[in-house]
């Protein structure tokens, strides 16, 4: 699975939203720009003088969206040292800047609404943030690629970009690979020839990439649900900006830490 930012562009429209593709192309997309906006759209549409899933908001989520914005930013959790290695990068000065940042943007007061922060019901989890989009009262959804199919049917005009950058000082956009939900395959040590099986797997792996990707693309999502070429730029973006990281991969065998730093 592959994290977007889905952006609806009627709220954009209203609140004088700046050209988002522009952003991202000229490499200016970062936590900062991204708070600037959300913070633009949000408004207390009851007057009730909270920010709920009812009002007008910057961004709705679930929880599992601090995953998305530190994949954004390219860091590894875990990377490996001069003697190849792994070695836990958790607690280094760059990762706190990042959660600062994350923390900052996915707050109340910069506008950001969480739904697990008031609900643990699957109503919540699965449909408040896509009613808010369809609804025209949220700016940005942080969901799956696959989301792109269930706004098919959406009346409302909606565009995709990437994870936002930590900062314009970060090269290029990223997206880690979601191991814990993909698929993987295994073979016992006992094999007699690891070495050509792992080639056949490798080669097979790159094929894919260099064929069925780019179908599902263009038959799937380009052919049925995107609208506009700029939003297949962008999933062009994301799709070729893939990079693994064990920290990741190990969250649910101890490394835990995804799962505090959503609470």
């Amino acid at each position: 699975g592959s994290y977007a930012l889905f952006y609806n562009k009627d709220p954009a429209a209203s609140y004088d939203i700046p050209d988002l593709y522009k952003i991202v192309l000229d490499g200016k997309w970062t936590f900062d720009k991204a708070c600037e906006l959300i913070s633009a759209v949000t408004a207390d549409l009851d007057g009730d003088g909270k920010i709920t899933k009812d009002d007008t908001l910057g961004l709705i989520a679930n929880n599992f969206c601090v995953d998305c914005f530190i994949s954004g930013t390219g860091f590894r959790m875990i990377d490996k040292d001069e003697e190849d290695l792994p070695v836990l990068m958790m607690y280094t000065e760059e990762f706190a800047n990042i959660m600062d940042g994350i923390k900052n943007l996915l707050s109340v007061e910069t506008g950001s609404f969480l739904v697990d922060r008031t609900s643990t019901q699957t109503e919540a989890r699965e449909y408040w943030t896509e009613w808010a989009i369809t609804e025209d009262r949220a700016l940005f959804w942080v969901g799956n690629i696959k989301c792109v199919e269930r706004m098919r049917q959406s009346e409302s005009d909606f565009g995709v970009v990437p994870m936002p950058k930590a900062s314009e000082a970060q090269e290029d956009y990223a997206i880690h690979v979601q191991a814990n939900i993909g698929t993987m395959l295994c073979f016992p040590i006992t094999l007699p020839d690891a070495d050509m099986v792992s080639r056949i797997i490798e080669d097979m792996a790159y094929i894919s990439y260099e064929t069925v990707m780019p179908a599902y693309m263009d038959v799937c999502i380009d052919g049925k649900t995107i609208r506009d070429e700029e939003s297949l730029a962008c999933l062009e973006i994301i799709r070729t900006s893939y990079y693994c990281d064990l920290g990741f991969m190990f969250q649910q065998l101890g490394v835990n830490v995804l799962g505090q730093m959503r609470d």
